[in-house]
């Protein structure tokens, strides 16, 4: 048992490790506008990825899975969208819906799909749906309400899915009008470059995370206006 147990945290380990050799992979800062927006339709955006392994619970919740269950979810195979969300139902009290919203969210991978259940990637979502969908008014009192959570030790954590899923939200937005032939989408990609850029800013230099979101939010206004 104390040999399976150390097997299973140094998978783990090895799950971790594969994260931070992916957040060091994002594309540094692009100064050319239009090549933003031709990734941005071709659907080449690399979104920083959550280091929801870094939690001590998600952690724990790992470390207890049966053996072949956590080699399966480290072994990084992505299932289908059907299969995760219904690995994500048999350990989580969720709706089918909100399941699979969660395996889209997580690109197939049961791992962080269970992750993102257990760090409220579900109420972070519809937040930054409302707040698109809103623009170009800006609801200063959800966006206070939202920047609450950012407070106390799972803050950052939970920053950074906001701003993940604000910038998948303008990606998926940006793409479609790229492909119905719009233009006038410069605001848009400069918006999404800044959704991707701040996290790393934030957490690097100990900025104020409400402040960062309302940066984030007057930027996004103004590409809805412009548009």
């Amino acid at each position: 048992e104390h040999m399976l147990r150390e097997v299973r945290l140094l998978l783990v380990e090895i799950h971790r490790q594969d994260l931070e050799i992916n957040r060091c992979c994002v594309p540094e800062h692009q100064q050319d506008v239009e090549h933003r927006v031709a990734v941005l339709a071709a659907g080449q955006a690399d979104h920083d990825p959550i280091a929801v392994s870094d939690h001590p619970e998600i952690g724990d919740r790992l470390t207890d899975l049966p053996a072949q269950t956590l080699d399966q979810l480290v072994a990084f195979q992505p299932l289908a969208l059907e299969a995760t969300a219904a690995f994500v139902r048999d350990r989580e009290a969720l709706g089918a819906e909100d399941a699979l919203r969660l395996a889209k969210m997580s690109g197939g991978a049961p791992g962080r799909a269970w992750a993102l259940a257990g760090g409220g990637a579900i109420a972070m979502d519809d937040a930054a749906r409302a707040l698109i969908e809103g623009l170009p008014r800006v609801d200063e009192a959800m966006a206070l309400s939202v920047a609450d959570r950012f407070r106390g030790g799972e803050g950052q954590a939970q920053f950074n899915l906001l701003f993940d899923r604000l910038a998948e939200r303008v990606h998926g937005f940006t793409a479609e009008r790229a492909g119905q032939g719009i233009g006038g989408l410069d605001r848009w990609a400069a918006a999404w470059e800044t959704l991707q850029r701040l996290p790393r800013e934030v957490e690097a230099l100990n900025l104020d995370r409400a402040d960062a979101l309302f940066t984030a939010l007057a930027e996004l206004r103004q590409a809805a206006r412009a548009a």
